[in-house]
């Protein structure tokens, strides 16, 4: 019998999942992940076994609505606040378990802006919205990237050493939005370097230097 997670324990369930990839990640050692009604073994990349299979409620199709409704929340706490622009990292499955996560980054940036656009385009209060993957451990060959939308919105790929990787989507609603949307732009697109210069700023080593293995004697 297949088990249906409620949503705020699959946000628990992918964070420790996150959690436990990136301690496979760093050190190659195998390690399950129990929830209820499913046992997960994070492998490390390529020792994925022959016949290994992902088996769970098909439940990718009804990720955005709730998406949605997360993000109509949050546009009402920023009217209470003020502010006139959310930022989001979606880490309910949108990025790892629907097929739009397997898209180009171009296709990717268009198909949220409009959707995202559509679904708040009465919030007159706001002036953009900045979604993101959160920051995921890279599982595949990844490439830095950005791209621009004719009306503005701006999706971005970054590395972020030593074996992670964050897409982010800024997608101004309003007219106004357009100009600070560049700032945010200006800031995730800085990512790659935000370890180079913290290490710097305290006297340490260079990431490269860090993360090179060398042999000891």
């Amino acid at each position: 019998m297949l088990t249906r997670l409620t949503p705020e324990a699959t946000d628990r369930w992918l964070e420790e999942l996150e959690v436990v990839a990136s301690q496979v990640a760093a050190d190659r050692v195998a390690r399950p992940v129990d929830h209820p009604g499913s046992r997960v073994q994070v492998l490390p990349g390529g020792e994925v076994p022959a016949g290994t299979s992902f088996i769970g409620p098909i439940a990718a199709h009804r990720g955005w609505p709730r998406t949605v409704a997360k993000l109509r929340e949050k546009a009402e706490q920023a009217r209470l606040s003020g502010a006139r622009w959310l930022r989001a990292d979606v880490l309910d499955g949108l990025w790892q378990f629907t097929p739009w996560a397997q898209w180009p980054l171009p296709a990717k940036t268009q198909e949220l802006a409009g959707a995202t656009r559509a679904a708040l385009g009465q919030v007159d209060w706001l002036d953009g919205v900045v979604l993101s993957s959160g920051l995921a451990v890279g599982q595949g060959q990844f490439t830095a990237e950005s791209f621009r939308t004719d009306d503005g919105a701006m999706g971005l790929r970054r590395l972020v050493d030593p074996v992670r990787v964050r897409e982010v989507i800024v997608i101004p609603i309003r007219p106004d939005g357009v100009d600070v949307a560049s700032r945010w732009v200006e800031l995730y697109g800085a990512e790659e370097g935000w370890l180079e210069w913290a290490l710097n700023k305290v006297g340490l080593p260079s990431a490269g230097e860090v993360l090179t293995w060398r042999p000891l004697g």
